[in-house]
């Protein structure tokens, strides 16, 4: 748990590396902790690394999916990369868990518009 709280502090910090760092422990450690894989992909963002910060979001909606933020984060990170298929999937939850969210309609909708062409 330390490595975690660590992380999310480096993270308000802005001290993205050594939020990755803590964080990627902390999800090692305990693989089912889905915040530490939810920060752990914001941090990765906020590096530039598009593929890490996927794979952690992945991983932390894979064990909780009714994270409404996980899930737009997720999809936004998917579509940039060229992946809007699996960006809508995302955007279905988001929308889902939170149906009168505008961002959640708009998203989706761009993604799909993106995926058909």
């Amino acid at each position: 748990m330390a490595h975690f709280r660590l992380g999310v502090v480096y993270f308000q910090q802005k001290n993205y590396a050594g939020s990755a760092t803590e964080l990627d422990r902390a999800v090692q450690l305990a693989p089912q902790n889905y915040l530490a894989s939810y920060y752990l992909g914001l941090a990765c963002n906020s590096l530039g690394d598009a593929e890490g910060a996927i794979a952690a979001l992945q991983a932390s909606v894979k064990v909780n999916p009714d994270q409404p933020d996980a899930q737009n984060q997720l999809g936004l990170l998917l579509q940039r990369a060229g992946r809007p298929e699996e960006a809508a999937v995302a955007f279905r939850q988001f929308i889902r868990l939170e149906p009168s969210n505008p961002d959640a309609q708009n998203n989706l909708g761009l993604s799909l518009a993106e995926w058909r062409w």
